[in-house]
């Protein structure tokens, strides 16, 4: 998505920037970024499961499931306040790779807005 945006662009300092957005590590650390997520979900998923089933009953934990679930719902909602975007897996990818580009670009001396 990025690099169609570059690649219309005519400038001398696009080709590195290019480079830097087909490297597959710039890519990874986005599906890394997925990949903790689902794995604290998993966590939590477990902990609940293990609290519920073999330490407390269903009556203790409905209410710690239930503010949980809405503190995950309060996280999703400052996001929205802070980026005025849903939290979309391709919005959230992109999104992620134009901050690692502008902070690559900075630190490598790329005017962006050439």
């Amino acid at each position: 998505m990025i690099a169609v945006v570059w690649r219309t662009r005519s400038s001398p300092c696009i080709h590195p920037m290019l480079v830097f957005i087909q490297n597959p590590y710039f890519i990874y650390r986005f599906h890394s970024h997925s990949h903790s997520g689902l794995g604290a979900m998993g966590v939590q998923f477990g902990c609940f499961a293990r609290l519920t089933w073999f330490e407390y009953s269903w009556d203790i934990m409905e209410p710690v499931t239930y503010f949980a679930t809405y503190g995950t719902l309060m996280l999703f909602y400052c996001y929205f306040l802070l980026t005025r975007q849903e939290y979309t897996y391709p919005d959230a990818e992109e999104r992620i790779q134009l901050f690692r580009l502008h902070k690559v670009a900075r630190k490598k001396s790329f005017d962006i807005e050439k």
